[in-house]
């Protein structure tokens, strides 16, 4: 998967385009070393086909393989953008322990980028307010362009 990927199958299922995110996610190597990005696409792809049956036993391919990777914070957010926010913070938390830069480099449909534009959970909130990463999240704000006013009002 090359990061153009990325952007594009986000890019279709925002926009509603389905079918073409699905032509992009159909041709996506896993033998190229992206393993597990390629799973999150084709798991955000699910939700948003509402497959969120289909979308739980890719994440699952994931979980089972969690023990050979740092791809923590990739299974976190395939749990946010299924609304299964206790485990997503759980893998969130699992993230900042093993310092996954994948943490702090949210690109999903919901646009999540920042916490205050997460939903509102008390364990998920948690998982995210860390001193290190409020820090990191404070530059992330700078470069939207965002202040903890503006930010929290969208």
């Amino acid at each position: 998967m090359k990061s153009n990927d990325i952007l594009l199958v986000m890019s279709y299922i925002k926009l509603g385009r389905l079918d073409e995110a699905e032509n992009v996610v159909s041709r996506l190597d896993d033998n190229n070393g992206n393993y597990y990005e390629n799973l999150y696409l084709r798991t955000i792809l699910s939700i948003a086909k509402g497959k969120s049956d289909i979308a739980l036993s890719t994440i699952e391919l994931m979980v089972n393989k969690a023990a050979k990777t740092t791809n923590y914070a990739l299974i976190g957010r395939a749990y946010l953008a299924l609304g299964e926010l206790e485990k997503a913070a759980y893998w969130f938390e699992k993230a900042f322990e093993n310092r996954d830069w994948g943490l702090i480099s949210f690109s999903n449909p919901g646009g999540f980028t920042v916490p205050e534009n997460f939903p509102d959970d008390p364990a998920l909130q948690a998982a995210l307010d860390k001193p290190e990463l409020n820090a990191l999240f404070e530059i992330r704000r700078k470069n939207l362009g965002l202040t903890n006013e503006s930010s929290q009002e969208k």
